[in-house]
């Protein structure tokens, strides 16, 4: 086998291998449109988990209204008394987040 044989041996087989990367290329860019598919159907389901959630938690709170009238007022005096944000007292059984 000479030198030129060798080379057109090598070129079909670059050949080839180019033809296997445009098909790859092909089927990548198919994945990626099926993948941006999955994430606008996961963004529009996510947002309409947290729209849930918020509405339940104003169910939750109306509830405790009506169940505790003077709850939201009891809340405004404990946090006259232990402060709220960064000028609160520390306090071992106040877990919110600093």
């Amino acid at each position: 086998m000479n030198n030129n044989d060798e080379i057109s041996a090598l070129q079909q087989r670059i050949s080839k291998l180019e033809a296997e990367i445009e098909k790859l290329n092909a089927r990548a860019d198919r994945i990626a449109k099926v993948g941006m598919g999955f994430d606008e159907t996961n963004a529009r389901y996510c947002k309409l988990l947290n729209k849930e959630l918020a509405e339940a938690f104003d169910r939750i709170i109306h509830l405790e209204l009506a169940l505790f009238p003077n709850l939201a007022s009891d809340i405004g005096a404990i946090h006259d008394i232990i402060g709220e944000g960064e000028d609160r007292a520390d306090n071992p059984l106040d877990h919110r987040d600093k």
